[in-house]
């Protein structure tokens, strides 16, 4: 099933942090195409016990904008970066709610 499929009637913030070595465009692209999608937050974290292969928030951040801008969304109102999975989860929570 798609990420619209299941959430078709819900609101959704996805969190998002990816390793430095993936490709970014295109899954982030990919997201951004989620219609239930209320607000994407990306955040970065360790990966396989290192922070240096996390791709750098503000850099994922960046794809996100042209992402959503690209499918007619208001980038700035949807695009966030969060310092932490926490900090992102409540940025998360506080686009959508508890339920999200």
């Amino acid at each position: 099933k798609t990420l619209n499929e299941v959430f078709a009637k819900r609101d959704v913030a996805l969190v998002v942090a990816m390793a430095s070595d993936k490709e970014h465009e295109g899954v982030i692209r990919g997201l951004a195409q989620t219609e239930a999608c209320r607000a994407v937050i990306f955040t970065a974290v360790h990966i396989a016990g290192a922070a240096a292969r996390s791709a750098p928030v503000e850099e994922l951040r960046s794809i996100g904008v042209e992402a959503v801008r690209s499918r007619g969304g208001a980038a700035p109102d949807l695009v966030k970066g969060a310092a932490s999975m926490e900090e992102a989860i409540c940025l998360a929570r506080s686009c959508v709610g508890e339920e999200g």
